[in-house]
């Protein structure tokens, strides 16, 4: 039998947050549903292979390391096997606000011309002001609200005084040019989270917001949750495992990119972060946090990945507007140039609409 949609996870060592969680949270909508496990340990695995095959969910152990050959595992089996045109890649703590969420995306999709999407984001709340403010409660009070909507790692405004409060601004610029090395880091890293495009980081985020609804194009989506086409993704994608979790998916935002095959955000498709959760099941909150403070049971360490993408790419992802002009001429023509000199607060590039 075929179908439009395949469901995929992959798991390491996390299979109490599994079963407690997204077994009890996703409606799968009797779609397929293909679990990899990035080789747990003995008794995880087994306890994963027990669970899977309790709930009718394909069991399968990644032939290699990390998350982008896992999905490309996933994405090759479930479009081989199933016939599916979109795979479905999340995180165990994301859980779909509407019980038939996939067969919504399936309607919403049906008419509009996604042949160069590579993989679609969706509109990401939190409950807990990790990111947005409130997202989850204005939600569940009118019915819409706008959470994480996307990251502008290319296209946010070059002019940093734009980009942040003028008290704010004094303070980086200050850092920037007298801190200490731990300083000025710590500068960098705020300016570069004011790319995320939400309510508690991206300055002025309510004039701006309202110019992304419906499904624009964005740069980078939130990639705890990913619809990815599995023809753009098996025509061009090559996984590397110099990304096992940490940046995984904005390095196949890079692939995607510079073969001009676009990325989409759908701001009426509604997911929860319910990151909170895995403290539950003994997790650290943030899987970056964790990785950085060696607990490394159920993430993998925060290594080089930064230092990967600068290699891979030729431009660092936290500043690329002070360094991109050292390769720009290598995209030349594509995607990540047209996004590059384009200003975010313009609206997006590409606004995808059904077919009349």
């Amino acid at each position: 039998m075929s179908y439009k949609i395949g469901i995929l996870y992959s798991s390491f060592n996390n299979y109490d947050l599994f079963e407690g969680e997204v077994l009890k949270r996703v409606n799968f909508n009797s779609y397929p549903v293909l679990n990899i496990d990035d080789h747990s340990n003995i008794d995880e695995q087994k306890k994963g292979r027990r669970i899977c095959a309790e709930n009718n969910i394909e069991f399968q152990t990644n032939k290699h390391k990390g998350l982008q050959f896992a999905v490309d595992q996933g994405v090759r089996h479930l479009s081989d096997v199933h016939q599916c045109d979109w795979i479905f890649c999340l995180q165990q703590d994301v859980f779909p606000v509407d019980k038939n969420f996939f067969k919504l995306f399936e309607d919403y999709i049906e008419g509009v011309n996604l042949g160069d999407v590579g993989a679609i984001g969706f509109n990401l709340l939190d409950d807990d002001n990790t990111a947005s403010i409130d997202s989850y409660k204005k939600y569940k009070k009118y019915g819409s609200a706008d959470g994480s909507l996307g990251i502008f790692f290319l296209s946010d405004t070059k002019n940093e005084y734009k980009r942040m409060s003028f008290h704010m601004y004094l303070i980086i610029s200050a850092l920037s040019l007298f801190g200490t090395k731990k300083w000025k880091q710590k500068a960098k890293n705020y300016s570069s989270s004011r790319r995320w495009f939400c309510e508690k980081t991206f300055h002025d985020f309510s004039r701006y917001s309202k110019l992304y609804r419906g499904m624009y194009s964005c740069e980078l989506p939130i990639w705890a949750a990913v619809a990815i086409s599995a023809s753009n993704w098996k025509k061009i994608v090559k996984p590397t495992d110099n990304f096992i979790f940490h940046l995984w998916f904005n390095d196949i935002a890079m692939q995607f990119l510079s073969s001009n095959i676009n990325i989409a955000v759908a701001s009426d498709l509604y997911l929860l972060n319910d990151q909170a959760i895995k403290e539950k099941y003994g997790f650290n909150k943030c899987s970056a946090t964790a990785g950085r403070l060696g607990n490394t049971d159920h993430v993998e360490a925060y290594g080089q990945h930064l230092i990967n993408f600068q290699k891979r790419w030729g431009f660092d992802y936290q500043d690329p507007r002070s360094t991109y002009k050292n390769v720009k001429d290598r995209y030349f023509g594509t995607l990540v140039d047209k996004y590059f000199n384009h200003d975010c607060r313009k609206g997006p590039i590409t606004q995808y609409k059904k077919n009349k």
